[in-house]
């Protein structure tokens, strides 16, 4: 029997390695949970429950892994833990038509102070935006990371308004956000408490890397000011001018978003930096300009955006 490859497998141990090498402590909760805290923390699930519980408190399966992360956090916030960032890895169980289906996932919990205490170090809390980057610095392993996004959710133990999915190739594959601020009282958590949860599957799988030579030539960029409607997402407009199919377009970036527009109800302004590059030659000020206009064009079909004035 031939072996499957290797070459587009991470191994389990180099994303909790990765997590470890940023501040997160490694956990392990028993499979067997409280039947109400699964129902708060997951209610679209169906748990599996047990015939014959250790306890009350552990009679069913867990669907997730959320609940052996929040107990471990009331434990160290009961003892005066300041600052908390876990993870765990394990087996998740949930019932669909009478059948049993399993599936290994990877969940996080932050909360508390941004970094250890520390005379120089950042005395901020920790946000949203601090547990979208540890996973999005996890989902860079696999090397496939423009094939993931984003996207506005509504999860009903999560905060609205903070609250993502997490998709690949446009398919849900896990979730990210704050605790819902009712659960958090009633859990006695006394910060945010932020949460993510994902497939571990799609963290372990990755791309070969491909060679390619660095150019000698210059990247010339482009900075450039697109007023849109206030609907409209960033990261939607970097998307679409990526995969506009422009020459020699190697990176684009929001760099600024302002929302105070004169005499433009409902319009953000959207800072854009366009960053081109030609292996072979340097590029001419009117190729830059064309394809610059070009992107405009595509940017204002798709979302109506406009260069400000």
């Amino acid at each position: 029997m031939i072996k499957p490859s290797t070459e587009t497998l991470n191994p389990v141990s180099k994303v909790t390695a990765h997590l470890t090498a940023r501040g997160y402590r490694d956990v392990i909760s028993y499979s067997f949970v409280d039947y109400k805290l699964q129902q708060l923390l997951e209610p679209d699930r169906v748990a599996v429950r047990l015939s014959n519980p250790i306890s009350n408190d552990m009679s069913v399966m867990r669907t997730n892994l959320w609940p052996g992360l929040v107990r471990t956090a009331q434990y160290n916030l009961n003892r005066h833990r300041s600052r908390i960032r876990i993870f765990e890895t394990g087996q998740c169980f949930y019932e669909v038509s009478g059948e049993i289906s399993t599936y290994k996932a990877m969940a996080g919990l932050v909360c508390g102070q941004r970094a250890p205490l520390d005379w120089t170090a950042n005395k901020g809390m920790s946000d949203f935006y601090d547990i979208k980057g540890d996973i999005e610095s996890v989902i860079t392993l696999t090397g496939m990371f423009e094939e993931f996004d984003f996207a506005p959710v509504s999860h009903g133990a999560l905060h609205p308004g903070q609250a993502a999915s997490i998709l690949f190739h446009g398919s849900e594959v896990g979730c990210i956000g704050q605790l819902h601020p009712k659960l958090q009282s009633g859990f006695n958590l006394v910060t945010p408490t932020f949460l993510f949860h994902m497939d571990l599957q799609y963290l372990l799988g990755c791309s070969l890397p491909a060679h390619k030579d660095f150019s000698k030539y210059p990247e010339i960029r482009r900075d450039l000011a697109l007023i849109v409607n206030s609907e409209i997402k960033a990261g939607d407009v970097v998307s679409c001018a990526r995969q506009s199919g422009v020459a020699d377009l190697i990176h684009v970036a929001v760099f600024d978003v302002f929302d105070g527009l004169e005499n433009a109800q409902n319009m953000k302004s959207l800072g854009i930096t366009f960053t081109f590059q030609n292996p072979d030659r340097t590029l001419s000020d009117n190729e830059i300009d064309q394809a610059i206009k070009r992107v405009v064009t595509i940017l204002g079909m798709r979302y109506g955006a406009k260069l400000r004035s």
